[in-house]
């Protein structure tokens, strides 16, 4: 791999962690924007055939991507979760309050 491949696929999987850090810090908003820039990355060095030489080291990289983007799902799903679930409790006081107010 040239050094310019490999400062790209580097740049990119630099942005991965970057991620994780960003997701354990709850930034999300700028995580999405790192994000799109990962994804632009990405589809800039695929847009260059991998060669064998590459495969090894590419398919390593892949690998420590999907296994990032799993975790940050998992995080973001549980975060989704817990918003819920006090967006529930915050209807539930309105409806009590509701109940309330109709029954004086």
């Amino acid at each position: 791999m040239d050094i310019s491949r490999q400062q790209q696929w580097q740049a990119i999987l630099d942005k991965t962690q970057q991620m994780g850090a960003m997701a354990e810090d709850q930034q999300w908003p700028e995580l999405v924007e790192v994000e799109a820039e990962r994804q632009k990355m990405i589809e800039s060095f695929f847009a260059t055939k991998v060669t064998d030489e590459e495969a090894g080291i590419i398919a390593d990289g892949i690998r420590d991507i999907m296994n990032s983007d799993n975790s940050l799902a998992i995080m973001a799903a549980k975060l989704k979760s817990e918003a819920v679930g006090k967006l529930t409790g915050i209807a539930n006081v309105k409806k009590a309050v509701k109940a309330y107010d109709n029954c004086r």
